[in-house]
């Protein structure tokens, strides 16, 4: 009984001695935390969070110089490739839904005053609702026009950035890890 009991356990000592180390560490992007826990190496995780500096400086809303910031300032502005990307797919929620979600609320929400929970006077409201709506956005190519209405892809940025993180992790060979962006968590690997 005692060499069956000890034949089992060796191949089980071999099996833990084999997983590889996990490293992990939390960084604010775009008013978010960021924290990731994976088997990569040191090097994967400082581009982990290269990646989302990056992302933080085109994808930003806080960010002066991001292609949302132009956008919504402009009107008519070309994006790069990832915010093309994402805002078809910001675009595609809000027609899958009809309109319950909608990218171009931001005037109407601008009118709550959160701090004091009062709400907006019933005719500023009226008068911005203009400019609500997802339908107005024409894109052609990378250009893009917002036809008198703001954009706010907060609410789909962290899921995007979070599914870029693990497609990097995995690239660079990392084989488990978590990434929690937000509200955000994407597992991946044996180990979890």
């Amino acid at each position: 009984m005692k060499k069956f009991t000890v034949l089992l356990f060796i191949p089980l000592i071999l099996l833990c001695g084999c997983a590889r180390k996990q490293i992990s560490d939390t960084k604010l992007y775009m008013n978010t935390a960021c924290t990731v826990t994976s088997d990569c190496d040191e090097k994967t995780l400082d581009g982990v969070f290269g990646l989302c500096e990056n992302y933080e400086r085109f994808l930003g809303p806080d960010s002066p110089d991001s292609d949302i910031s132009f956008m919504n300032y402009y009107d008519e502005y070309e994006i790069s490739d990832d915010t093309r990307e994402i805002l078809l797919k910001a675009l595609y929620y809000c027609q899958k839904t009809g309109g319950k979600y909608d990218i171009t609320l931001t005037p109407a929400i601008q009118q709550w005053d959160f701090e004091s929970k009062t709400l907006p006077d019933f005719n500023e409201l009226n008068r911005v609702l203009y400019r609500v709506g997802y339908d107005r956005i024409e894109i052609d190519g990378n250009n893009v026009n917002l036809h008198d209405t703001d954009v706010d892809l907060s609410s789909i940025v962290s899921g995007y950035v979070t599914d870029k993180i693990v497609s990097y992790l995995k690239k660079n060979d990392a084989q488990n890890g978590v990434v929690n962006f937000g509200s955000n968590v994407k597992v991946f690997g044996k180990a979890y």
